[in-house]
Formats: C-alpha cells, structure tokens, sequence
C-alpha cells in the first residue's frame, strides 16, 4: 500500500450498554466499548493491527469534516512509507 486510504466506520449502541464500531470497507473490524470516545480511542489501534497482520505498517486517524456528520464516518490509513517520504 503506497497511498493513504479512506475507510467508513460505524459506531453503533449495543446490547448490554456497550457501543461497537464496524466497517463496511474493513469487515474484519469489530471494536467495543463502554462509550463512544472509548471506541473512537481503541479504532485507530485495531486497524493498525489488522493492516499489520497483512504486512502493512500505517497510521490511523478520524478523518475531521466541515459537512453534517457522516455515517459512517470517513477515517484515514496513512502507509508509514508514505509518511517517511513527506517528511
């Protein structure tokens, strides 16, 4: 992976008062948490781990929008490559 890549993820209310964030561009993305700032803190991480199970090293972050909110919501996979080069 050489560019940085856009990935929609859905945070919903489930059973037993947790919240859990999924994706339709990443299905193998399951993430919960006792609220949505918990799950938010915890996505970045997954994904990193997920990529670096298929031999990807990238960062991760919510993408910020000026537009009404969006569902789901865009977040951004930056290759470390990538990264290293802009630097």
């Amino acid at each position: 992976m050489n560019r940085a890549k856009i990935i929609g993820v859905l945070i919903e209310a489930g059973e037993a008062d947790l919240f859990h964030a999924t994706s339709p561009d990443m299905p193998e993305l399951l993430v919960s948490g006792e609220s949505i700032e918990d799950v938010k803190t915890a996505v970045p991480a997954v994904i990193e781990a997920i990529f670096k199970a298929h031999g990807s090293d990238v960062s991760v972050v919510e993408a910020e929008s000026d537009d009404a909110p969006r569902i789901p919501a865009p977040w951004v996979i930056i290759p470390q490559q990538a990264i290293q080069k802009a630097c």
